[in-house]
């Protein structure tokens, strides 16, 4: 387990997203615990300063994991050709 705190930006860069979508379907808000559509854990800020956070490293592995687990049980259906 790594105790590294990331910025937002290098969150985003992680987990391929932008600030937006970072906002809206990964973060942690009130009455919204889980990512939407999984049991997945939303990512909890660590305030840094004044206007600053950042997140700890491990939970957004375990949320990369998570996504993964999620995906692998859920597969996607193919459309027929």
């Amino acid at each position: 387990m790594s105790n590294y705190i990331l910025r937002r930006r290098h969150v985003c860069e992680r987990l391929g997203v932008g600030n937006t979508v970072f906002h809206e379907k990964f973060v942690y808000r009130e009455g919204e615990e889980f990512v939407l559509g999984t049991n997945v854990p939303r990512l909890q800020p660590v305030p840094l300063g004044l206007r600053s956070v950042g997140y700890f490293s491990d939970e957004i592995d375990a949320l990369i994991e998570g996504m993964r687990r999620w995906r692998d049980a859920n597969p996607r259906r193919r459309a027929s050709a």
